[in-house]
């Protein structure tokens, strides 16, 4: 049913842009979800020496989508996420914490220039030094624009078993129109006061 759907669309697609419609490289699809890897051969890992002034004593490099790579820094206490395109664009340190999942969700639409993601989510163990043991696994969604990226949202995965469809669907109803600098991170699903302060610490 998938690849009827999918032929049908496109069928229609040439058909209206023969009538008189938009063109098929104007068209924009549905958002949808792919993932990459913060781990394999695709990643490149460099040692930072500490002559350098960087407070991070490795960086790896991933692959990511839309022309970005995925930066991931370790220092001896915590690790972060970040994101580089080419030339001097990049956004460092967009969420840091005690641990990172291992693969980023990137949401975006297709058009005719391929995947173009707006947004990012990614798994984040977030400490607690005064309550050793109460770490807590929270979502956090990242907006992600060329040269530009910070937090949108976070929903604590404990508490809600549908935190990854509660980061889509934040995803594709912020991430495009929120002001990194400006906008504040808005908490989703069932709140716990430990993810409920996190968007003042960011």
């Amino acid at each position: 049913m998938r690849l009827v759907t999918a032929g049908t669309g496109f069928l229609l697609a040439v058909i209206f842009s023969a009538a008189g419609g938009p063109s098929l490289s104007s068209i924009v699809f549905s958002p949808e979800s792919r993932t990459t890897e913060l781990v394999g051969r695709a990643c490149q890992t460099e040692l930072v020496s500490p002559e350098l002034g960087r407070s991070a004593e490795q960086v790896k490099r991933c692959p990511g989508l839309g022309g970005a790579r995925v930066v991931v820094s370790t220092d001896s206490a915590n690790v972060s996420v970040g994101f580089e395109w080419s030339g001097t664009e990049k956004a460092e340190d967009v969420v840091r914490n005690w641990s990172l999942g291992s693969r980023l969700e990137w949401r975006g639409s297709r058009s005719a220039r391929g995947f173009e993601p707006y947004a990012a989510t990614i798994r984040v163990l977030f400490n607690d030094a005064s309550s050793p043991g109460r770490d807590r696994p929270v979502l956090a969604v990242m907006r992600v624009k060329r040269g530009e990226s910070c937090v949108i949202a976070l929903a604590d995965i404990a508490a809600n078993p549908d935190a990854y469809e509660l980061g889509r669907r934040a995803a594709d109803e912020r991430a495009r129109s929120f002001a990194c600098g400006r906008d504040t991170a808005r908490v989703l699903g069932t709140p716990t006061q430990r993810v409920s302060e996190l968007p003042a610490r960011l």
